[in-house]
């Protein structure tokens, strides 16, 4: 979950600049002559705890850990923009932590980065997140939804701020 905790957020945007900054200074020219495309891999050890005090469908509080395979891709347009994705991929598992019961986790994360003239000021980003939390039992099973859309002016001025986050408790059929 990309925004629940402060040290992957800042992974990813410190990766996010540096990678884009080192494939300005040395692609540049060949990029905005005819496009070109850079790819980088990471994982991230992942370890948080899921309070039931806050998710009603949990029954109880579940410890998640494991990793997250993050895939970043940026591909420099014919004009000079920047298409920025970061995609992850979950190897996670839960434990009760009451009665030790095993939780499945899993879920697709994504993230896109538009800047039409390759400058971080003015960007398009989309964040979308999906992630279900299933343990033994109807009454054990979340599904966290989080989305957001922003958009900043070349002034850097924030001009579309949209984020939606729900915890979604299905029910048995």
């Amino acid at each position: 979950m990309f925004t629940s905790n402060s040290v992957h957020t800042a992974r990813h945007v410190a990766w996010h600049y540096l990678l884009t900054a080192l494939f300005c200074v040395f692609g540049t020219s060949v990029a905005a002559a005819q496009g070109a495309h850079e790819k980088a891999v990471f994982f991230d050890e992942y370890d948080q705890t899921l309070p039931a005090a806050f998710i009603p469908c949990l029954q109880e509080d579940v410890h998640v850990t494991g990793t997250l395979k993050t895939t970043y891709q940026v591909t420099f347009d014919g004009s000079g923009g920047a298409h920025e994705k970061f995609g992850q991929v979950t190897n996670l598992i839960g434990i009760g932590l009451e009665s030790g019961d095993t939780y499945r986790v899993s879920g697709p994360l994504s993230y896109t980065f538009y800047t039409p003239d390759g400058e971080t000021v003015r960007a398009e980003h989309y964040h979308n997140v999906i992630l279900n939390v299933v343990g033994p039992g109807d009454d054990s099973k979340v599904i966290f939804l989080e989305s957001l859309h922003l958009t900043t002016n070349a002034n850097g001025e924030v001009i579309i701020e949209r984020i939606d986050f729900e915890a979604r408790c299905p029910t048995a059929q």
